[in-house]
């Protein structure tokens, strides 16, 4: 039975371009009937739980897939529809039976890029759900399958936190989460997160995602336009009058120059123009790459063409045309 599934949704999902869109419904609804018959198979067993890891597995494999070319739009969210309305109408379905049921779709808020799909799983699924879970309690007992809000709120809080969740699913996942636990699920869990120690350890986690945010060869220095000067102003440890590129000191208070800004200003202006005479110097140094010994004449200047235009040749030759 459960090779004839898997052999079923992999033939589905390779022709599903090839179907004729007149006779898409029977086909949809041969997914529904599809759905049915493997929710009777598992009541019949009593819902054993490795046939259930066996089906969930191969639920995520094929039409349940969040590799977006591993299977399409219509048959993940027409899974989604039909999901809990076949679930339904059979008894014996627990809390630890659908939670293992639910596992492809929690791959899909994790990993899933379509956004159609994301919000297909986030209402027909999770939002059923949550809503069959929100009535009376007189009427919850009338209500099948049953559900677990704390363990839905765990997961759910799971994937937010993982560092493999898509960041664009991020908003459902956490808005999925506070609805369930409004309903009476995670309230341990929600407590401790809102405690009164929750904002020093945002702050101190804040601080650290930022100080390891930052690359480590670009480090903030101290925007002083003392210090910038005395760094500039300072002469080269080697006695190279600043030919070559020279490594500058670290941020030390003890390089800071004695007296008012103005000074600091004019000292660091004087030392620029210092600099700047001496390249003029070594450039004009320079060998001219041998032109001079070659003794290469210059070539001759560029002979200005002299346009002119006239309209009794212009015309002359559209006429002749």
């Amino acid at each position: 039975q459960l090779c004839f599934l898997r052999c079923y949704w992999l033939t589905m999902i390779r022709e599903w371009h090839g179907i004729d869109h007149h006779r898409l419904d029977k086909f949809l609804v041969l997914m529904r009937m599809m759905w049915r018959a493997t929710c009777d198979m598992l009541a019949a067993e009593a819902w054993p739980a490795l046939t259930l890891e066996r089906v969930a597995t191969i639920m995520a494999e094929y039409p349940l897939n969040p590799r977006i070319d591993a299977s399409h739009v219509s048959i993940r969210t027409h899974v989604c529809d039909v999901f809990l309305d076949e679930l339904k109408t059979l008894e014996g379905a627990t809390e630890d039976v659908t939670n293992a049921l639910l596992g492809p779709f929690y791959a899909l808020l994790r990993q899933s890029k379509q956004r159609a799909v994301v919000g297909r799983v986030a209402d027909a699924v999770f939002g059923a759900v949550a809503e069959s879970m929100s009535l009376p309690a007189d009427e919850q007992q009338r209500i099948r399958p049953r559900f677990s809000a704390s363990a839905i709120v765990d997961e759910l809080t799971s994937i937010a936190n993982d560092v493999g969740c898509v960041d664009a699913n991020r908003g459902v996942v956490y808005g999925l989460r506070d609805r369930f636990e409004g309903i009476g699920g995670g309230q341990a869990a929600k407590a401790a997160r809102t405690g009164p120690n929750s904002t020093t350890a945002r702050a101190l986690l804040k601080s650290t995602f930022e100080e390891l945010s930052q690359p480590a060869g670009k480090k903030k220095r101290p925007k002083e336009p003392l210090m910038r000067a005395a760094l500039a102003a300072q002469p080269p440890s080697d006695g190279t009058n600043g030919t070559t590129h020279q490594k500058r000191p670290a941020h030390d208070p003890d390089l800071r120059p004695q007296g008012s800004l103005k000074q600091v200003r004019r000292m660091g202006a004087t030392n620029g123009k210092r600099r700047r005479s001496e390249g003029d110097a070594r450039t004009a140094a320079r060998p001219s790459a041998g032109l001079e010994k070659a003794n290469i004449p210059d070539p001759p200047p560029e002979r200005k063409r002299r346009v002119t235009f006239s309209p009794t040749k212009v015309v002359r030759k559209y006429v002749k045309s």
